[in-house]
């Protein structure tokens, strides 16, 4: 919600539709010029009470553009709100945001049975949208490719608030061959890939230690792994981790791993940077996120393949600390176009000109 703050400052006030995390309810709050209504989050009743709640809010407040955080269920309320309004007689804008490398990802559409469908229709969708925003340059391309006018894509990042993230880690001793990994612990963030190559090479550096922050569903079974891999004492989880010993390890890591299959904007890979540790990822993680430069604020491996996540953290363990510590200050200098006070300008001229472009 920090951001939606920032968002009610430019606008005045917004309206939030949201799924209420559980029940067959409507929840409704609001605070500081921000109004959440709360619908089930049951596909269906989704779609329905969400669209009824909608059209009131609309009617209510007098709103001409929409914009839906993805083109999946989220757009697709989205789109049949505009095309409601539009038919009775109000001009509405309806903006898409990508902000995550899921379409046509096939890890992601093998990870659940609708899957397939939702990337099917997503593609139609993008293609009736107003306006696409996405989060890195590296998905214009994407979103062209899908039939989407390249006038109607617009680069805005997701809003980071520099002032709130920490960088206690800066100019502190490192633990040479200390590598690190914050996260859920999730099929989707590749964990057992890590281990895979990190078990290679630790026969090369029998020095490194890996520590796993954070906690899920995938824990038991990774332990397992670590110990079927003979890792031991190599790797350690730790479980979650409060707010000081999260910016210890990012104080006394060498460098920051994130091998996922997909993710959305990152914060980890910020908090990275700001405590001066570059990053190692993979290349779908590179693609949302532009901060992330191959060969210059990271190094970039090739999706799913352990050989070329071990070569890559190789790489990063042969640099003098120095050079790790520019790579992380170079791109905190591309952080800075991204702050939140600057993003939430950009997103209202944006909006405006969605507005105008609709007629509102």
């Amino acid at each position: 919600m920090e951001r939606h703050r920032h968002y009610a400052g430019q606008f005045g006030s917004i309206s939030v539709l949201t799924v209420n995390g559980g029940g067959l309810g409507t929840k409704r709050a609001g605070s500081g010029g921000i109004i959440v209504t709360g619908v089930p989050g049951n596909p269906l009743l989704y779609l329905v009470i969400g669209f009824l709640e909608g059209r009131a809010e609309i009617k209510k407040r007098g709103i001409n553009v929409m914009e839906a955080q993805d083109s999946y269920l989220c757009g697709w309320l989205a789109f049949l709100l505009a095309s409601y309004s539009r038919f009775r007689g109000r001009r509405m804008g309806l903006v898409l945001d990508v902000h995550a490398d899921t379409i046509d990802n096939p890890y992601w559409n093998r990870e659940r049975l609708e899957n397939p469908i939702l990337n099917y229709f997503a593609k139609i969708l993008l293609r009736k949208a107003d306006c696409v925003r996405v989060v890195s340059p590296g998905l214009v391309e994407k979103i062209a490719g899908f039939g989407v006018r390249r006038e109607r894509i617009v680069f805005l990042p997701v809003g980071t608030d520099l002032e709130k993230i920490k960088g206690a880690g800066k100019g502190r001793a490192r633990k040479e061959g200390g590598i690190l990994f914050v996260g859920r612990l999730v099929k989707q963030k590749n964990i057992e890939l890590l281990l895979k190559a990190f078990a290679s090479l630790l026969k090369k550096h029998p020095g490194c230690k890996l520590t796993i922050v954070g906690d899920g569903p995938d824990r038991e079974k990774l332990e397992k792994m670590r110990d079927g891999l003979g890792l031991g004492a190599g790797v350690s989880f730790t479980g979650l981790a409060s707010p000081e010993r999260l910016e210890k390890e990012y104080a006394e890591n060498a460098f920051l791993v994130l091998p996922s299959f997909y993710e959305g904007w990152g914060l980890v890979i910020m908090e990275a940077f700001a405590n001066g540790m570059p990053v190692v990822v993979s290349g779908a993680v590179s693609t949302v996120n532009p901060a992330v430069v191959d060969m210059e604020t990271a190094f970039v491996f090739k999706d799913n393949d352990a050989d070329s996540l071990c070569e890559k953290m190789e790489k990063m363990l042969a640099l003098e600390p120095s050079e790790r510590a520019k790579m992380a200050a170079k791109a905190m200098g591309i952080i800075r176009e991204f702050d939140i006070r600057k993003t939430s300008e950009r997103l209202k001229e944006m909006m405006d000109r969605v507005a105008g472009d609709a007629g509102g």
